[in-house]
């Protein structure tokens, strides 16, 4: 298991040197200079990354990428750029044609070269329709026309940060989890983010083609940064164990660990899984294999289906 582990962390590591290569290579520094190019750079990788966290999720990052796709080519369509204009339309029915069988629930995922590709080729070729805009102007565009994807990626890095839990360990922490840890279905789950999505683009596209005024897209932002920080209450992260054998007689806040351990069996003894049979003690069986916050019965009317959580 220990290699499994390391090579998993390997393998993450060469993916992001790779994606991070890539992105180098597509930003035009001759338009955008050596500083907005670079953080161009780490602006593509982060929604890169985004929209392979959206795949945690049945639906969420085929809902995301088309109506995103649609918007980014109709900004690319607005700067005459045909490359951009004429691809674009291609992974938009691509995964407009492959979300029925992503759909609740899922026969398949995108999985990691999916999902990498589309946001690759999605904020890639937002940053070549924004180029020769100004910064701030440049940057709320792009913020708009990306909210969802970066929304659940800034909300994933704050809430493992404050937990203190380690960037690289998965839980059910995105936007999708903790909507339905408000009680959302997963099919309502996802008309909530695409819906977002799309009010969140249609504004970066009137944004760009001066429709409307600058303020809008950063309203989008300030919309965005809202609902990470009311998302961030929700719990999702098993509760913190107390001890009482502290060196002063109180109670020291032992770590959470969110996969509690499994205690092996005794030789010769063969030990079923407490509740794994149905009933009361089925519903303890499952909190167990997911760590999350025990709910009570009302909650878990609404949350009839168990969260998945595909990646890391």
């Amino acid at each position: 298991m220990i290699f499994g582990i390391a090579y998993v962390r390997a393998l993450r590591r060469w993916l992001l040197a790779g994606t991070a290569v890539a992105e180098a290579c597509v930003v035009p520094y001759g338009e955008t200079g050596p500083v907005a190019g670079a953080l161009a750079v780490g602006w593509v990788a982060l929604v890169t990354g985004a929209f392979r966290g959206l795949d945690h999720a049945d639906g969420v990052a085929g809902t995301v990428g088309v109506v995103t796709a649609f918007g980014v080519g109709v900004c690319a369509e607005v700067e005459l750029m045909d490359g951009p204009a004429v691809l674009l339309p291609v992974p938009a029915a691509a995964l407009a044609g492959f979300l029925p069988h992503n759909w609740h629930p899922a026969r398949i995922a995108l999985g990691a070269c999916g999902s990498l590709f589309t946001g690759f080729l999605l904020a890639g070729a937002a940053v070549l329709a924004r180029t020769g805009y100004g910064p701030v102007g440049g940057a709320g565009v792009l913020c708009a026309l990306t909210a969802v994807p970066v929304a659940d990626a800034v909300l994933v890095l704050l809430s493992r940060r404050l937990a203190g839990r380690p960037l690289s360990r998965g839980g059910p922490d995105r936007l999708a989890h903790r909507l339905r840890r408000l009680g959302l279905t997963a099919q309502g789950a996802v008309v909530v983010l695409g819906g977002a999505a799309l009010c969140a683009v249609a504004v970066g596209v009137l944004t760009h083609t001066g429709r409307v005024g600058g303020q809008a897209a950063l309203g989008v932002v300030g919309g965005a940064a809202a609902g990470v920080l009311g998302l961030l209450r929700v719990r999702v992260y098993g509760p913190a164990r107390l001890r009482s054998t502290g060196p002063d007689g109180r109670g020291a806040r032992a770590r959470t660990d969110a996969y509690p351990r499994v205690r092996r069996p005794r030789a010769g003894v063969s030990q079923a899984p407490r509740g794994a049979t149905g009933g009361a003690g089925g519903a303890s069986f499952r909190a167990a294999i997911f760590p999350v916050r025990q709910a009570t019965s009302t909650e878990n009317v609404q949350v009839g289906a168990p969260l998945r959580v595909r990646n890391g």
